[in-house]
């Protein structure tokens, strides 16, 4: 009896755990089928109860051009036996949040099998819009500095030619 009251305990801590982050925690199979999703991957996800997300294969909640690079984490994350991270974009119809960071962890049973994976994300869409405005403003700067940087070397040429044509004339140089 004691041993069944310290389970329900612990069940009940890993659920205050678990509903308490914002972070998206799923529990997901070898077939990338969720067994266990928070509430805030749920709200992440708009699903109304974990029911829903149960079966869901996550990883067509992802932009298709980047579901290839997460298969190829989740095998790096079972070949090295560690946690692999990677920064995923989500389909619009199935997540509130454009980006996440993932961080994804295999968990191996007795005989070393994997047995299931955790997944975390956390939202930085934000960061990838800031990212973005950087590498458009760093675009900018740079063509301003070349078209500088052209206009100064067209008035070398400039200065150049002026003082042949003054020479050339007779006129000392400017």
């Amino acid at each position: 009896m004691h041993e069944n009251n310290i389970l329900a305990e612990e069940k009940d801590l890993f659920k205050i755990l678990a509903d308490a982050s914002p972070d998206c925690i799923k529990l997901f199979a070898l077939d990338n089928k969720i067994k266990f999703m928070s509430q805030g991957g749920l709200k992440e996800h708009n699903l109304k109860t974990p029911e829903d997300a149960i079966g869901l294969d996550w990883t067509t909640t992802i932009v298709p051009e980047q579901r290839d690079e997460v298969l190829r984490k989740i095998k790096q994350s079972i070949a090295e036996k560690r946690a692999v991270s990677i920064d995923v974009q989500h389909l619009h119809e199935f997540s509130n949040r454009e980006w996440c960071a993932l961080i994804i962890n295999p968990i191996f049973d007795e005989s070393g099998n994997v047995k299931y994976f955790v997944g975390i994300s956390r939202d930085i869409s934000d960061r990838k819009k800031f990212e973005e405005e950087i590498q458009e403003r760093s675009a900018e700067q740079s063509r301003l500095v070349n078209a500088m940087i052209d206009r100064e070397i067209k008035m070398a040429e400039l200065k150049r030619e002026n003082d042949e044509l003054r020479k050339s004339l007779g006129f000392p140089p400017a």
